[in-house]
């Protein structure tokens, strides 16, 4: 655990900026969102007449609300993997620390393929699915390790139904997010599809430092 006296880690950041966003509007930024539900509603009016109209302003309202609404983290209840490397397993994923990470049991020219995957308890509703990459937070150390720079997300649903998106990420340390808006999620798989080798050649691939889960409160 970091000592409160010490420098702020990357992760530590990003959960003060969370924590720091303010939990009451501001009337300037109620005024904002009432004119975009407004917008929102008459787009729809207008369009009323088809049924794509309606799903498009079922949408974008939810969008808004996803975007004003306080977020919190859900949990999975298991995590697990195609493989791991000793020492880096799939929890490692899940564990709240960014000194650790997982692993997959493969070389840098037969990763792709490989993947991690969470499943919940409960079905709910994904808005904000956070990844954290790479071995260090220290920009140097991160170059160091092989680490992903393609990755492809499939959300299940209750229902059966498969959402999948491609995210190329950056690289650098710290969190990419991704908004996804999807109701019902139960289960998250992340597929690598490319890697970039580092500047130290015994090192592991570094798969994923962390991924978080956020949904409306």
């Amino acid at each position: 655990m970091e000592d409160d006296d010490g420098p702020l880690t990357w992760r530590r950041r990003f959960a003060e900026w969370r924590e720091a966003r303010p939990r009451v509007w501001h009337w300037d930024r109620r005024r904002i969102v009432a004119a975009s539900l407004a917008t929102v509603f008459v787009v729809g009016a207008v369009g009323g007449a088809t049924s794509c109209a309606v799903k498009g302003t079922a949408y974008a309202v939810s969008r808004v609300e996803d975007r004003f609404t306080s977020q919190v983290q859900e949990v999975p209840t298991k995590v697990l993997a195609s493989s791991e490397r000793k020492g880096f397993p799939a929890g490692a994923a899940a564990d709240g620390a960014d000194n650790t990470y997982w692993s997959p049991d493969a070389d840098l020219g037969t990763a792709s393929g490989e993947w991690w995957q969470a499943t919940f308890d409960r079905p709910y509703r994904l808005t904000t699915l956070v990844l954290f990459i790479g071995a260090a937070e220290d920009p140097k150390e991160f170059l160091k390790s092989p680490r992903p720079t393609d990755v492809s997300v499939t959300a299940f649903t209750r229902s059966g139904d498969l959402v999948t998106k491609d995210l190329n990420l950056a690289d650098q340390p710290g969190h990419q997010d991704m908004y996804w808006g999807l109701d019902d999620v139960v289960k998250i798989m992340i597929k690598i599809k490319k890697t970039r080798a580092g500047s130290d050649a015994s090192r592991p691939l570094a798969g994923l430092t962390e991924v978080q889960f956020f949904t409306r409160k």
